[in-house]
């Protein structure tokens, strides 16, 4: 994701507990905290793998398998056609 969507995800984040701390219990304040970060991150590095998908997959192994198994089929005589 862009630089901009983490610094205010990570703001937003760090801003979350002054907000919930006149509202809830401390140990809530934190669970939630813990919480609302963790999904928030998660939804984020999602997002960096959709963007990314080629760092994933390993495209070279996939890449020549494919070459191998095309010259393996444009090595073989066609089939007999019977009409």
């Amino acid at each position: 994701m862009s630089r901009h969507v983490i610094r205010c995800m990570v703001l937003w984040l760090l801003a979350l507990p002054l907000v919930l701390a006149g509202t809830m219990a401390p140990v809530a304040v934190a669970f939630w905290v813990f919480v609302t970060s963790y999904i928030f991150v998660g939804i984020e590095e999602v997002g960096v793998q959709v963007e990314q998908p080629f760092e994933i997959v390993p495209m070279t192994q996939l890449c020549r398998t494919v070459m191998a198994n095309l010259e393996d089929a444009f090595l073989q005589p066609p089939p007999e056609l019977r009409g």
